[in-house]
């Protein structure tokens, strides 16, 4: 706590008269603390302070959180007499988010999926479980290609493989792998998820928005119209809420073999233009608390005090859960009606 402390606020070009004075100063007892590699300290070092304290403490991972920089440098970690601990709680996709019955349904014919980078790369986590590889962005389609082509020259698999990826990404670095599955006739299979915005960083609107970068509109890329351009011949565009039609259409493009596209449309439930439906509500005389709705992985539904809950607040009435429930335990109310 007595220490004395420098903060540099920009780290390029670094102000190094400051530096070297502060450094100075303390005639060599300084400590550097530094967020991943050792960009200032290299720089600081070359200057000849070689006996600043640096990396070979602090590491290059994980956050430089409080308790972690007291043992990194011979600290007592000071430890708290309230219980702050909470309850586990994974990130899940957003009530309503359109993405959340695809990885249903894919889970449910163990297809075999390659992901991609963006929000929808949440459907990996508990309780969707249905994503097995994540690399980069645009990989999604590079992976799916390089499987099916390997199973093509062998006896195939037995489960499907799909790619999915989002509109944006699919923009930024998917469609060359895509063309490089038309060329070399890969049976790829590419479910594009369509929500209409750039979600994960900021929902920064993109081509298939609708809007350029003032908000003033502006034209509207086709993906479907897109991948029929490449060379892909079977592109159908879905609506991922009802799972219906979800399961039919992977069920079919998995049994063609040359490339295929699904795009499954339907706005971002955080974004203007996704339309919020009357919430929805369990019967409890009716629910025999089989939990095939939990298994949605919507953050609107929870499990209190033994029962299955709805939090009509917070959900969209998107239908899915209702899909999931065999005994019609589920049905919609008027917003605003509190939970049964």
């Amino acid at each position: 706590p007595e220490a004395s402390i420098l903060r540099i606020a920009m780290s390029h070009p670094l102000p190094k008269r400051k530096i070297s004075s502060f450094i100075d100063s303390f005639k060599g007892n300084v400590k550097i603390v530094e967020s991943l590699d050792p960009f200032m300290e290299v720089q600081i070092k070359s200057w000849g302070y070689l006996d600043v304290i640096g990396k070979e403490k602090t590491g290059k991972l994980y956050e430089l959180s409080v308790e972690k920089l007291r043992k990194d440098f011979g600290s007592d970690v000071i430890s708290s007499e309230k219980d702050t601990s909470l309850p586990g709680r994974p990130p899940v996709l957003c009530s309503g988010c359109p993405h959340r019955g695809i990885y249903y349904i894919l889970r449910k014919k163990k297809a075999i999926v390659h992901g991609d980078i963006g929000c929808y790369t949440l459907g990996a986590l508990p309780p969707l479980n249905a994503m097995d590889t994540c690399v980069c962005m645009g990989a999604s389609i590079s992976m799916s290609n390089g499987m099916n082509a390997m199973l093509k020259r062998s006896n195939g698999s037995k489960k499907p493989i799909f790619a999915t990826i989002g509109d944006s990404t699919f923009i930024h670095s998917g469609i060359q792998p895509l063309i490089d599955a038309v060329t070399n006739e890969i049976p790829t299979h590419v479910i594009i998820l369509d929500n209409r915005v750039t979600a994960m960083t900021g929902h920064q609107v993109n081509p298939v928005t609708g809007l350029n970068i003032h908000g003033e509109k502006a034209p509207m890329l086709d993906l479907a119209k897109l991948c029929r351009a490449i060379g892909v011949k079977t592109v159908d565009t879905i609506n991922p809420f009802s799972l219906k039609e979800v399961e039919a259409t992977i069920e079919m493009h998995s049994q063609i073999n040359e490339p295929t596209v699904i795009v499954a449309q339907a706005p971002c439930a955080l974004i203007p233009m996704a339309v919020k439906n009357a919430p929805y509500q369990i019967n409890q005389e009716k629910c025999t608390k089989c939990k095939a709705c939990l298994f949605t992985g919507c953050p609107s539904i929870t499990i209190t005090d033994g029962q299955v809950i709805i939090d009509a607040e917070t959900c969209t009435g998107c239908g899915i859960c209702v899909e999931t429930c065999r005994f019609n335990a589920i049905y919609q109310v008027e917003r605003g009606t509190k939970n049964a």
